[in-house]
């Protein structure tokens, strides 16, 4: 894999001034944390290609299908497109020739991992919920007006005499 790691100079994250952390270090190479972020990101690329390869197989040999997700929110539902599932049926029904080819590609653990993964949209969805009602009650419970104010002047009359006195 060919890759350039290219930085966005208007990003406002780039100093002239020294401070930061540095691209390269004193002998010209990459610095440590840019180093650990190139890393990371050439190990996601890899990841990816294999995950696009092991999703072309699947394809292949026909299991993948349309996944249409129906998601239910405080304002409605929400209908996701362009989601694809595996065909539990359908990867049960292969022939040996076409599993043997799944299993010799090893992508037999991605079907199943995207089997096992669909029992976990309900709960995604319910965390959803929950969130959106959290961050609704923090933004109603920032709107709550206070019982007893000060005055302008910011002094308490602790006058105890008047208390009670109408």
């Amino acid at each position: 894999m060919n890759a350039t790691l290219s930085l966005d100079e208007d990003s406002g994250l780039l100093f002239d001034d020294g401070s930061g952390e540095p691209i390269f270090d004193t002998s010209g190479d990459l610095s440590e944390p840019v180093r650990k972020v190139w890393s990371f990101l050439s190990a996601t690329a890899e990841s990816l290609l294999a995950l696009e390869a092991a999703c072309r197989v699947l394809a292949e040999v026909g299991v993948v299908v349309p996944w249409p997700i129906t998601l239910q929110g405080t304002d409605g539902t929400h209908t996701v497109s362009g989601l694809f599932q595996i065909d539990e049926a359908a990867l049960n029904a292969l022939d040996d020739e076409a599993f043997g080819r799944l299993r010799r590609a090893g992508v037999l653990g991605v079907a199943y991992a995207q089997l096992l993964s669909m029992g976990n949209l309900a709960d995604l969805g319910k965390l959803a919920q929950a969130r959106a009602e959290f961050e609704a009650a923090e933004r109603a419970r920032a709107e709550v007006k206070p019982m007893m104010t000060l005055p302008d002047d910011s002094t308490i009359d602790w006058d105890w005499s008047k208390v009670g006195k109408t």
